[in-house]
């Protein structure tokens, strides 16, 4: 018998994906554009705070930093309310001291899991294997290729979260 990689695909849940993927392309933009201002992160945490429940916790290259910034301003009452714990993702948190790693990198962190909040970083490091093909492309072409390279890569690793998915239920 031949699983289908498709068979975990489904309606439900769509909304609260979408609604969570718009917030990290949002926070990711931000970030890369205007990490010196802190007015910016600050107004996405809070949105963040607004939107999802207590015990989250929200992965900043300058976690450490930021969660200081939090504690000094309007947000920080909603923050300790909402148990928000600033987490410095894996790569980065090993050129921080060794007191902020044992308080912000993802390894030490109670309920972080394996996870080390390095996925964008992937996904803008294997983006540089377009930059190769499209060095002498046109504007339209190279813009082409981004796309259909993200298409792509969507489709990857939606396509390994099912297989990963069936695979645990039939395990379970």
């Amino acid at each position: 018998m031949s699983l289908s990689p498709w068979l975990c695909v489904g309606d439900h849940g769509h909304g609260i994906k979408w609604r969570i993927v718009r917030l990290l392309l949002i926070l990711v933009v931000f970030t890369k554009i205007f990490i010196h201002r802190a007015k910016y992160p600050l107004a996405i945490t809070s949105k963040l705070l607004e939107v999802f429940g207590p015990s989250f916790a929200l992965g900043y290259d300058i976690g450490c930093q930021f969660s200081r910034t939090i504690h000094k301003t309007s947000l920080a009452e909603l923050a300790i309310k909402k148990s928000l714990h600033s987490v410095v993702p894996g790569f980065h948190g090993y050129g921080h001291n060794r007191l902020c790693q044992l308080s912000y990198h993802p390894l030490y962190v109670t309920g972080m899991g394996l996870e080390d909040l390095e996925g964008c970083e992937r996904a803008f490091s294997r983006s540089n294997e377009v930059a190769k093909v499209t060095r002498y492309a046109s504007r339209f072409h190279r813009q082409q290729a981004i796309v259909n390279h993200f298409r792509q890569w969507d489709s990857d690793k939606y396509l390994e979260l099912c297989m990963f998915i069936c695979m645990l239920s039939v395990v379970l």
